[in-house]
């Protein structure tokens, strides 16, 4: 019998995903975490600080994204960046 082979071809990319779909997951993150421990018996001080510092540890991840210009939509940012020294072409 003759064996097929597919052809082949690259797998489709995932979706980008969009910046609210992100800040959605990180608010899911941010409010389990605390139940979390408290589920495992920590106090609420604890539970309430960890909460905060993800909250803002999570907050300056996207502020420092906004800074550098990257995009959590699906279209990232033209670049303004010229061609660099290696991709001019080569004067006679």
């Amino acid at each position: 019998m003759a064996k097929h082979r597919r052809a082949a071809t690259a797998p489709d990319a995932p979706p980008p995903r969009t910046g609210r779909e992100i800040l959605v997951w990180t608010a899911f993150g941010c409010a389990l975490v605390p139940l979390a421990l408290l589920w495992s018996g920590a106090g609420w001080a604890v539970a309430l600080g960890v909460g905060g510092l993800i909250v803002l540890l999570a907050a300056g991840c996207g502020l420092a994204l906004r800074l550098t210009g990257m995009s959590l939509g699906p279209n990232p940012p033209p670049s303004t960046a010229g061609p660099r020294d290696d991709e001019r072409p080569v004067e006679p």
